[in-house]
């Protein structure tokens, strides 16, 4: 079984700060993962409502131009018209509420990735700090002055 060096404060805050940042690594690594599907999905979001927005606009100038050109004096055609594309502008315009309010999630998302990436940096360098102050202080402490004893009475 393995033991974890208890023997030596200094080995254990070296073993320790080794320990947070492997998790900090880990985290850090799956916080970016997660960052990059969130800006991957918030541009395709960005993307959608731009097309949308645009064949909105098309529909609604099909509509004023098809109104223009119906001189069918029947008002039943030209409701017929404006019932038709007004169909679709609202689908489309219901559509572009949708990814709005994905868009809103995912900003939701984005701020609490952004937290659990700042607490992965945190992480590392707090594991990083007590990685190197711990092996420092337990070599020049205690190792350099071991090794010599060892080296002395071999």
């Amino acid at each position: 079984m393995l033991k974890i060096p208890t023997d030596n404060l200094y080995k254990f805050i070296a073993i320790a700060g080794l320990l947070v940042f492997v998790t900090g690594s880990i985290l850090f690594y799956q916080t970016s993962n997660s960052l990059l599907d969130i800006y991957q999905q918030e541009y395709f979001n960005e993307l959608e409502i731009e097309t949308l927005t645009q064949e909105v606009n098309s529909t609604r100038e099909q509509l004023n131009g098809v109104l223009d050109e119906v001189l069918v004096s029947s008002e039943q055609v030209k409701l017929e018209y404006i019932v038709l594309f007004k169909g679709g502008v609202i689908k489309y315009e219901n559509r572009i509420k949708e990814v709005q309010e994905n868009f809103i999630i995912t900003k939701t998302k984005l701020s609490k990735v952004t937290e659990g990436r700042f607490l992965a940096q945190s992480l590392l360098w707090v594991g990083f700090l007590l990685t190197v102050v711990g092996f420092t202080l337990w070599y020049f402490k205690l190792q350099k002055y071991l090794d010599e004893y060892y080296q002395n009475n071999l």
